[in-house]
């Protein structure tokens, strides 16, 4: 009753956790639910209420009644957080870790075991990975797969310990936001808010925590909007140094970035963060393995150029009437280019690249107008993770396939509720 209450009074709130919950229904049990046009639109029209109420969350939470920080609410969090954990740990047991990790089935863990494997034996980790029948040009960066390092060394497997360092690392985002201006029903809302995503997954699309381990690169996620939010300019230095070497597409954020870095900080302090960003992708990356081989960073993004028209083309258990497996999942845009752009199949992924990175832009262009004008009413750290939403929200809806920015959607979900939802 406490909780239907406290909705009836914040219409925000009710918005910001329905939006959340339904986004995260059409990439789960809803998958395709308005069909392969229509339900994309309504991911995005979703995400934006996200923005939109999550701004009016962060408005209220500036101005409102401080909340006291009781013995309750620390209660509360660690029943519910180590009760969701061991639930969460059971259902990977069940359901994720009984299914055998195969290469025929998808190469990602097998190529992030490669990679430690070979660092541990003091091999070079960028040479080919072999598989029966073809070979995988390496083109994940460190960030990506190095936090998995441990998890070779005691030989974890690789799902379970990224759900482990996944708990953790939410326990500590949780704290961090419940020591702020909330209250009880807030704190319940926040613990359950990693979980969901999980829970959901391990139910209706099984596949995604059984053959992909995106947990850590949330968590560099989350890092990041908690960083957004702190004056400390080292902390946001490391956040996007880890964000910056695990996925390529951060690049399309990192312009606007350093904006809020002069934005934000003292043009000095914005200066060190670039030079610490710089070292961090020296020490970790250039040196250690790009200096043996100068064309791996290329390769690598050559590979998923290459890779992509094979998601755009149908699978050999398909029937000829059945529009490409990864296109028909209503997921992206890229549909409405296989289905109604003329031409090759070259072209009509080039043309769905063009108008990736024209709509990009256009996002772009527009939020640095509306920052100009109402910078004075606007908070510069929502603002600008409100953005990096909508960049990869474009990117992942208009075509995640064809840049292979990520495979099944499983990381969009995990930080666009906690970029909103924990920080406001």
């Amino acid at each position: 009753m406490k909780i239907i209450s406290y909705f009836a009074k914040n219409k925000w709130s009710f918005l910001l956790v329905m939006s959340i919950i339904l986004e995260m229904m059409l990439h789960s049990s809803w998958l395709g639910y308005f069909g392969i046009y229509f339900s994309q639109w309504v991911i995005i029209i979703l995400g934006s209420l996200i923005c939109i109420s999550g701004y009016h969350l962060f408005q209220q939470k500036c101005q409102g009644n401080e909340y006291e920080i009781s013995n309750l609410k620390w209660i509360v969090f660690s029943l519910l957080f180590i009760g969701l954990s061991i639930f969460s740990i059971h259902l990977f047991n069940v359901h994720v870790l009984t299914v055998k990790i195969d290469p025929i089935s998808s190469d990602v863990i097998p190529t992030l075991q490669a990679y430690n494997k070979r660092l541990l034996t003091n091999q070079y980790v960028y040479d080919l990975v072999p598989y029966k029948g073809y070979y995988v040009v390496p083109n994940y960066l460190p960030m990506q797969w190095l936090p998995y390092l441990p998890a070779e060394f005691l030989q974890i497997d690789y799902r379970l310990y990224g759900l482990i360092y996944y708990l953790i690392a939410f326990a500590v985002v949780i704290v961090y936001s419940i020591k702020k201006n909330v209250n009880l029903v807030e704190v319940v809302l926040r613990t359950i808010a990693p979980f969901f995503p999980v829970i959901m997954y391990a139910y209706y699309d099984l596949g995604t925590l059984t053959m992909s381990i995106e947990q850590v690169i949330v968590v560099y996620y989350a890092f990041l909007a908690m960083a957004l939010f702190t004056k400390r300019w080292w902390v946001l230095a490391l956040a996007i140094s880890f964000c910056l070497l695990s996925r390529f597409s951060f690049v399309y954020w990192l312009p606007f970035l350093l904006i809020f870095a002069f934005y934000q900080f003292h043009w000095k302090q914005a200066m060190y963060m670039g030079i610490v960003v710089l070292l961090f992708a020296l020490c970790i990356y250039v040196i250690p393995f790009m200096s043996k081989d100068a064309t791996i960073f290329m390769r690598g993004i050559q590979y998923y150029v290459d890779a992509a028209p094979n998601e755009w083309i149908q699978k050999g258990w398909q029937q000829a009437t059945d529009p490409p497996f990864h296109l028909a999942k209503g997921l992206g845009f890229n549909i409405y280019f296989n289905d109604f752009w003329k031409g090759s199949l070259t072209q009509k992924i080039a043309a769905c690249r063009h108008f990736q990175l024209a709509i990009c832009l256009f996002i772009a262009m527009v939020s640095g107008y509306i920052l100009i004008k109402k910078k004075s009413n606007l908070s510069a750290p929502f603002f600008y993770t409100s953005f990096f939403k909508n960049i990869y929200g474009i990117l992942l809806s208009i075509d995640s396939s064809s840049l292979h920015l990520f495979t099944m959607g499983y990381n969009r979900n995990f930080h666009d509720y906690f970029n909103k939802s924990t920080l406001v």
